[in-house]
């Protein structure tokens, strides 16, 4: 059994700032998950929210594609946490296994190319309220994850993420390029902040221009 302090340091070969993947197939991620492994490389462990001020944006896309991207560095193991209610999720959420004195179990699945443990947070239809519970999860899964991503709906399309907003450590906002208006993104960045979450920055996704190199891309 791995020892829970080895587990959370990053191996002595691997410098967490400069392991991004040569490789990657999402290269275009490559500047966001840099600065997550530093964070990472300082902390030790970081919970991660995504989402975006309106649906449709592929805020889930741009999450399952950084948990493979971080998983891909060899040494990060990942947690990929779903925040939206399921109809078929009653009473069995993360959360409500902490509420129970039970051990959250997460269920390994491919993403890809890269097995990595998944999850749902919290129960059908419920806005999750109960905080204390969940930071307690975290609290937990920070001793078996470097890197806890959480996939959550739309800023504006309900009340499930404002809740869950304060407990991770950072946040980022995925926009979709050409049609999230810009005071939809800084409602959202203000509501955000308000309920106490910390707003890392912004994802533009579904781009069909090149990004000039000055800005991370590969023109």
């Amino acid at each position: 059994m791995t020892n829970v302090d080895q587990l959370l340091c990053p191996p002595a070969s691997a410098d967490a700032s400069n392991s991004v993947p040569n490789d990657s197939r999402h290269a275009e991620l490559a500047p966001l998950l840099s600065i997550l492994l530093s964070i990472i490389d300082e902390s030790q462990s970081l919970v991660v929210n995504f989402t975006s001020a309106l649906p449709g944006a592929g805020t889930s896309t741009v999450a399952r594609n950084i948990a493979a991207a971080a998983a891909a560095t060899g040494w990060c193991r990942v947690a990929l946490l779903e925040a939206r209610p399921s109809a078929d999720g009653l009473g069995r959420g993360l959360v409500d296994a902490v509420e129970r004195g039970e051990i959250p179990a997460l269920k390994p699945r491919r993403i890809g190319g890269f097995e990595i443990d998944t999850g749902r947070l919290s129960t059908t239809g419920r806005p999750l309220s109960r905080m204390d519970s969940l930071r307690k999860l975290y609290s937990t899964l920070r001793e078996r994850y470097f890197l806890v991503v959480v996939d959550c709906p739309a800023v504006f399309a309900g009340q499930q993420t404002l809740m869950v907003a304060g407990a991770a450590d950072e946040t980022v906002l995925v926009v979709e390029a050409e049609q999230t208006a810009l005071l939809d993104v800084a409602r959202a960045r203000g509501a955000l902040e308000r309920r106490g979450a910390g707003v890392l920055g912004m994802v533009m996704n579904k781009s069909r221009s090149r990004i000039p190199a000055a800005f991370g891309g590969n023109a």
